[in-house]
């Protein structure tokens, strides 16, 4: 396996403090804050998106398909990153509603996957955004 520490120095060498132009770096896995922290305190890349914990790879790829749509539609990182976490929290599957009638219910809640939530529901991680200023949750 390769350590942290070599993948985010590597990034570094991209990000503008390294003489290149990375401004962003997605990291959509499980629990990847700590890399990410790294890559974007340490090593200064402008953007970097990741997972404080957990994540169910449903909401992955959900996640990851809206915010690059979102990129190329022209928004800018954090508005890709809201969007992106706003389609994780849309994302349906087949259930009942309250009457017990089926019906498409939402499908995920960004929260830590140790919280106990009612069925159908499925805690699908925490993503974060990283940035000089501070993160996004």
């Amino acid at each position: 396996a390769i350590e942290a520490d070599v993948v985010a120095s590597t990034l570094g060498r991209y990000a503008a403090g390294g003489g290149g132009r990375l401004e962003l770096v997605f990291l959509n896995g499980c629990d990847s804050y700590d890399l990410g922290a790294k890559v974007a305190y340490t090593h200064r890349v402008p953007y970097v998106v990741c997972w404080r914990t957990k994540v169910k790879d449903g909401a992955a790829r959900v996640f990851a398909v809206e915010f690059f749509s979102e990129l190329r539609r022209g928004g800018d990182i954090p508005r890709a990153f809201e969007m992106a976490k706003d389609a994780v929290q849309r994302e349906t599957a087949p259930g009942q509603l309250a009457s017990g009638q089926a019906a498409a219910v939402t499908q995920y809640v960004l929260c830590h996957p140790s919280r106990p939530l009612p069925a159908p529901k499925v805690a699908a991680g925490i993503p974060v955004l990283v940035t000089q200023e501070g993160e996004r949750t």
